[in-house]
């Protein structure tokens, strides 16, 4: 089990750092595959890290803090099931 989370955290934080290449003029990040901050334009930061205790991503916005958890699909939040992307874009406007 710990070792498909991992592997699933290191699909995540690849594709996170895809998309935020992606859209390079909304915020500016920096990753290290365990954690990953990212500044946006307007001076807010967010901050995306492993949780493998709890076997969660958590992300933490001026918004709130949110808790992800795989359900064999997505990461999904473990309060409202909002998927990560969504709640991402949220964080980010």
């Amino acid at each position: 089990m710990a070792d498909e989370y991992a592997q699933r955290c290191d699909e995540f934080f690849a594709w996170l750092e895809e998309l935020l290449d992606e859209h390079a003029g909304v915020a500016d990040y920096e990753s290290n595959g365990q954690i990953c901050e990212i500044t946006c334009t307007g001076g807010s930061q967010i901050v995306i890290n492993r949780q493998p205790a709890n076997q969660e991503i958590w992300l933490a916005a001026k918004s709130g803090g949110f808790h992800f958890r795989h359900d064999g699909t997505d990461w999904i939040d473990t309060r409202d099931g909002k998927p990560f992307g969504e709640r991402l874009e949220e964080c980010l406007q």
